[in-house]
């Protein structure tokens, strides 16, 4: 563990920069115990695969005794941490490069969805836009280079894959992902309490659905 002052009122910690599982839990971990003890002079934090920022108010804790706070903290974690909880989300694979996909790695179409349906994947951090979940897992096999072109507007639902990434749009706007599908889930909602359903360190597995389930699902006729 290291730190890194970013500016007056931002302390980073950073840990070994790979993208590893037990290294994210241990960042979810240390973000989880720091706003437990409610540490006054806290103003936010944030994370992603491997680092921290603290951002805090200098003229209420300083940076030395932010250290020694966090210093304190027990970061024991188990992989079996992140194997409770896990989110099923329907998707309609019937995105618009769906096809180009298939095509690059010389798969059916049907195979691209298998493979993608048939793990299970970690949420390291929820980043980009409100919500929107950076996933690990993705099958090599189906593994494919962002769009040399980005869309200027891609709809909230949209299940892309961008390298060796997966992702879920959360709200409408640019990407530049492989839309293989879509999913009726609003998976950001500013009025609900709980505004995201996704959270860093979950699982999540996607599932094939039709157009009907999908109108029904969207429209609140239907329970999953």
């Amino acid at each position: 563990m290291t730190y890194v002052t970013l500016n007056d009122r931002t302390l980073g910690i950073y840990f070994d920069q790979k993208i590893s599982r037990h290294i994210n839990l241990t960042v979810i971990t240390l973000c989880h115990e720091l706003e437990v003890l409610k540490v006054e002079g806290i103003k936010a934090i944030q994370h992603t695969y491997h680092m921290i920022a603290v951002h805090y108010d200098p003229y209420i804790i300083d940076e030395s005794n932010l250290k020694e706070i966090i210093a304190n903290i027990s970061l024991d974690v188990s992989l079996e941490d992140s194997k409770s909880e896990v989110v099923r989300i329907p998707v309609l694979y019937d995105g618009p490069d769906l096809d180009q996909v298939s095509i690059a790695h010389n798969l059916t179409i049907d195979e691209v969805i298998n493979i993608h349906s048939g793990v299970q994947y970690y949420v390291y951090f929820l980043g980009f836009s409100a919500g929107f979940p950076y996933l690990g897992g993705l099958d090599p096999q189906i593994a494919t280079p962002r769009l040399k072109t980005p869309r200027l507007k891609v709809k909230a639902g949209s299940v892309g894959i961008a390298d060796q990434q997966t992702g879920i749009y959360t709200v409408d706007s640019p990407g530049g992902w492989n839309i293989i599908g879509r999913t009726p889930l609003k998976l950001f909602d500013p009025s609900k309490d709980q505004s995201c359903i996704l959270r860093a360190g979950c699982n999540i597995e996607f599932y094939p659905i039709d157009v009907h389930t999908f109108n029904m699902l969207e429209s609140g006729d239907a329970n999953d």
